[in-house]
Protein backbone atom coordinates (compact mmCIF):
# COMPACT_ATOMS: atom_id res chain seq x y z
CA UNK A 1 0.00 0.00 0.00
CA UNK A 2 2.58 2.16 1.32
CA UNK A 3 3.93 2.22 -2.69
CA UNK A 4 1.21 2.87 -4.30
CA UNK A 5 0.18 5.90 -1.84
CA UNK A 6 3.79 6.76 -3.33
CA UNK A 7 2.87 6.87 -6.48
CA UNK A 8 -0.06 8.88 -6.28
CA UNK A 9 1.33 11.55 -3.63
CA UNK A 10 4.40 11.91 -7.24
CA UNK A 11 1.50 12.28 -9.34
CA UNK A 12 -0.53 14.74 -7.26
CA UNK A 13 2.50 16.57 -6.64
CA UNK A 14 3.07 17.31 -10.24
CA UNK A 15 -0.38 18.52 -10.74
CA UNK A 16 -1.09 22.40 -10.86
CA UNK A 17 -2.19 23.83 -8.66
CA UNK A 18 -1.21 21.10 -6.34
CA UNK A 19 2.26 22.25 -6.93
CA UNK A 20 2.03 24.90 -4.21
CA UNK A 21 1.28 22.41 -1.32
CA UNK A 22 4.15 20.89 0.83
CA UNK A 23 4.82 16.93 0.92
CA UNK A 24 2.80 17.00 4.31
CA UNK A 25 -0.46 18.31 2.75
CA UNK A 26 0.50 16.34 -0.59
CA UNK A 27 0.42 13.38 1.73
CA UNK A 28 -2.73 14.32 3.53
CA UNK A 29 -4.48 15.12 0.55
CA UNK A 30 -3.48 11.26 -0.92
CA UNK A 31 -4.76 10.01 2.22
CA UNK A 32 -8.59 11.23 1.42
CA UNK A 33 -8.40 10.41 -2.12
CA UNK A 34 -9.87 8.28 -3.88
CA UNK A 35 -8.80 6.26 -7.32
CA UNK A 36 -11.57 5.57 -9.43
CA UNK A 37 -10.84 3.53 -12.73
CA UNK A 38 -13.53 4.17 -15.37
CA UNK A 39 -13.87 2.62 -18.54
CA UNK A 40 -13.80 4.36 -21.98
CA UNK A 41 -17.12 5.80 -23.02
CA UNK A 42 -18.60 5.53 -19.57
CA UNK A 43 -20.28 8.70 -18.08
CA UNK A 44 -18.60 10.20 -14.91
CA UNK A 45 -21.13 12.91 -14.21
CA UNK A 46 -23.91 14.44 -16.11
CA UNK A 47 -23.93 18.02 -16.61
CA UNK A 48 -25.91 20.26 -14.04
CA UNK A 49 -25.63 17.06 -11.03
CA UNK A 50 -24.08 18.32 -8.25
CA UNK A 51 -20.31 17.93 -7.35
CA UNK A 52 -18.76 17.72 -4.20
CA UNK A 53 -15.15 16.70 -4.92
CA UNK A 54 -12.41 17.87 -7.66
CA UNK A 55 -11.70 15.36 -10.04
CA UNK A 56 -8.06 14.51 -11.68
CA UNK A 57 -7.43 12.76 -14.82
CA UNK A 58 -4.19 10.18 -14.03
CA UNK A 59 -4.51 8.22 -17.02
CA UNK A 60 -6.41 8.04 -20.41
CA UNK A 61 -8.16 10.93 -21.60
CA UNK A 62 -11.92 12.70 -20.57
CA UNK A 63 -14.02 14.32 -22.72
CA UNK A 64 -16.07 17.32 -21.84
CA UNK A 65 -19.24 17.52 -23.59
CA UNK A 66 -22.15 20.05 -23.63
CA UNK A 67 -25.63 19.21 -22.92
CA UNK A 68 -26.46 18.71 -26.51
CA UNK A 69 -23.38 15.98 -26.44
CA UNK A 70 -20.70 18.18 -28.46
CA UNK A 71 -17.29 17.80 -27.28
CA UNK A 72 -15.75 21.05 -25.98
CA UNK A 73 -12.62 20.02 -24.09
CA UNK A 74 -10.74 16.73 -24.32
CA UNK A 75 -8.54 16.74 -21.20
CA UNK A 76 -5.20 14.89 -20.62
CA UNK A 77 -3.82 13.77 -17.24
CA UNK A 78 -2.60 16.41 -15.14
CA UNK A 79 -5.53 18.15 -15.66
CA UNK A 80 -8.65 18.57 -13.11
CA UNK A 81 -12.22 19.08 -13.88
CA UNK A 82 -15.48 19.76 -11.12
CA UNK A 83 -13.22 22.85 -9.52
CA UNK A 84 -15.69 25.37 -9.96
CA UNK A 85 -18.98 23.26 -9.19
CA UNK A 86 -17.16 21.82 -5.96
CA UNK A 87 -16.67 25.14 -4.54
CA UNK A 88 -19.95 25.88 -5.66
CA UNK A 89 -19.52 28.51 -8.93
CA UNK A 90 -20.39 25.53 -11.45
Amino acid sequence: MAAAANGLNSFLGGVEPLTELTAGEIERLAERSEVVTVPAGQTITDLGEPVDHVSVVRSGTVEIRSATGKVFSRLQPGQTFGVRAALGNG
